[in-house]
């Protein structure tokens, strides 16, 4: 949703593949060129190529298959159709993502998108994939003017959470279209989103304990951050203290604190060079773990050995890291699925409001936090299944604590 004349060169060649996948070019199924001959098709840079794939993967157009490459997608949004229905009166269901920076692969929104619109697919109905552009002026405008000109065909709204779109669910009820959010939109909210159930950090706190691992950093996350956030940290301390009786050595973060990148890291390396410094860093998602996995390696610590690290979102490339990450894992594509589930519900019954539905986090044991047989046989049983040792993990756990 940017304006004509910011269109960035992704963008545009992501809509000349686009024009050609819906014109037929590339059948159903049908392997595209290369990126390196697309970025010569197009006179392009291998990064825009990539950025333009992604563009189109959050589309629902192409998928990734394993040692496959990328192919044009077998149920694209183009060809959604009602199950025994016609194209032309097929409904349509907005994915609503506002997109702070270009590439955010590496990120839960990327893969709750995609879930969201392989789910809105499968269910027969047109996916109307919306992003919103944070730094223009009349960026809600322009969003209501494209669910305004939908509105005929729109069955409901699927809002990826964001703060800058918290007036819009008002706005879509003027409008009488069914919306759920992806995730708790803020703390006094009751209905109409599906969050994370977060007692897998409590399990990683009473780990932790077990552990005694006391001094831990908390990275991206604060008492008074997101409500997403404050879930994480407070569900940590509480499993800490239910283990321990007392609460950890925890220092807080905030990216607010420094947006600067290369500031964010320069601290990092000067914390991880301190006698005290963390046990255990805890970052509110997995690029922020990995942030930190650099810095350790910047100043020559091992990780798990000096350091051990787990991640806030559990997306899909950290269980392929060196060291794998050890993750609280949000599923995508169960909220994903309870979303739409919700949506649906709410277009047969008329109803404008339904309680809010959790989906629970798990906790993913890999290489960069270990944790000993002895204690995870110690976490309340009601626990047990919020965690696993992931099948990637290369490193055994000890059998003690």
């Amino acid at each position: 949703m940017s304006n004509g004349e910011a269109i960035t060169r992704s963008e545009s060649v992501a809509a000349v593949l686009r024009t050609a996948i819906e014109r037929g070019t590339w059948a159903v199924g049908a392997r595209l060129p290369s990126t390196r001959q697309l970025a010569s098709d197009h006179q392009t840079s291998l990064s825009t190529v990539h950025s333009a794939l992604r563009e189109l993967e959050m589309l629902g157009m192409v998928e990734r298959r394993a040692r496959s490459g990328i192919r044009v997608a077998r149920r694209h949004p183009t060809m959604a159709g009602p199950r025994g229905g016609s194209a032309t009166t097929t409904r349509q269901v907005a994915v609503v993502l506002v997109r702070w920076r270009e590439d955010y692969s590496d990120s839960w929104s990327h893969e709750a998108v995609i879930e969201t619109q392989h789910c809105i697919a499968a269910a027969g109905f047109h996916v109307l994939p919306l992003f919103v552009d944070p730094h223009a002026d009349d960026a809600l405008d322009q969003l209501k003017r494209h669910l305004s000109d939908a509105s005929a065909s729109l069955a409901g709204v699927i809002l990826i959470n964001s703060s800058l779109l918290r007036d819009v669910p008002s706005w879509l009820d003027g409008q009488e279209t069914p919306w759920v959010y992806l995730n708790k939109p803020s703390e006094q909210a009751v209905s109409n989103y599906v969050g994370i159930d977060y007692s897998a950090s409590f399990a990683l706190g009473h780990c932790l304990a077990r552990m005694e691992l006391s001094r831990i950093l908390a990275l991206g996350l604060t008492p008074t951050g997101s409500p997403t956030g404050r879930a994480k940290l407070t569900e940590l301390i509480r499993g800490y203290m239910a283990a321990s009786g007392r609460t950890p050595e925890l220092q807080c973060w905030s990216s607010a604190d420094d947006p600067d990148r290369a500031a964010r890291f320069a601290f990092l390396c000067d914390r991880l060079e301190q006698p005290n410094r963390p046990e255990v860093i805890f970052g509110s998602s997995d690029a922020a773990a990995l942030q930190a996995l650099r810095a350790c390696r910047q100043v020559g610590l091992d990780v798990p050995g000096d350091v051990r690290l787990v991640g806030g979102t559990g997306v899909s490339f950290s269980a392929h890291t060196s060291p794998s990450l050890t993750v609280i894992g949000q599923t995508a594509r169960q909220a994903a699925r309870v979303a739409l589930d919700m949506l649906q519900e709410m277009v047969k019954s008329g109803e404008k409001r339904l309680p809010a539905r959790d989906v629970p986090a798990r906790l993913a044991i890999r290489d960069s936090l270990p944790i000993p047989d002895a204690v995870l046989e110690a976490l309340p049983e009601t626990l047990h299944s919020l965690v696993g040792l992931h099948p990637l993990s290369r490193r055994p756990a000890s059998k003690g604590a």
